[in-house]
């Protein structure tokens, strides 16, 4: 038996008693598993970073990459608008369709006809 063997039985051995243990709650005791809704300062960042990579594709006038990033977007304020209806009584929801779906429509509408000046209406990097 050489000297690497013992150690790996002994780690093993450990893991196998544990693994059985009755004193460990089961999994199905828990009980159910609310589902998982990002922050919506999470959400913002994946925008902000999805913006950004918009910007950055359609500079380098790579369409079928701007219009992913377009649609991701869309998505993620999709997402915002289903799960933070409502923030301190503002209507979070409606503020997204009347100011958001008709700009990503238009960068989408861009990518896809190749239209860099379009897209650079709608990419421009925030000024200070």
């Amino acid at each position: 038996m050489n000297h690497l063997s013992i150690p790996i039985f002994v780690i093993a051995a450990t893991f196998a008693t544990n693994a059985f243990d009755s004193s460990l709650p089961s999994p199905r005791a828990a009980g159910p598993v609310e589902a998982y809704v990002p922050e919506l300062g999470q959400q913002m960042d994946s925008i902000q970073m999805h913006h950004a990579k918009l910007w950055y594709a359609g500079s380098a006038r790579n369409w079928p990459l701007t219009a992913y990033e377009a649609r991701e977007m869309r998505e993620v304020f999709e997402i915002v608008g289903k799960y933070r209806s409502q923030i301190k009584e503002k209507q979070i929801a409606m503020m997204i369709d009347t100011i958001m779906v008709a700009p990503i429509a238009q960068v989408e509408s861009a990518a896809a006809a190749g239209s860099r000046r379009v897209l650079a209406k709608y990419t421009r990097p925030a000024r200070p």
